[in-house]
């Protein structure tokens, strides 16, 4: 293999490497705004569920006081 030829495949596995590159980054930052969105959607339900544990205990104290 000639030095020209050596020097077109290094340069062809470059601009492939670059371009995989490319598309994890964008796979990375697709994950990361992912985690963003389940992270705020827990928090939402966290907060449903702490409105749920607080209408559950005032009605167990409502019967209770009624029995």
């Amino acid at each position: 293999m000639s030095s020209g030829d050596c020097d077109k495949e290094l340069e062809n596995d470059l601009e492939v490497t670059c371009e995989d590159l490319q598309k994890m980054k964008e796979l990375v930052a697709g994950h990361v705004r992912q985690c963003q969105g389940l992270e705020a959607r827990m928090s939402d339900l966290g907060v449903h569920l702490e409105s749920i544990r607080g209408t559950l205990c005032q009605n167990y104290t409502c019967l209770h006081q009624l029995v």
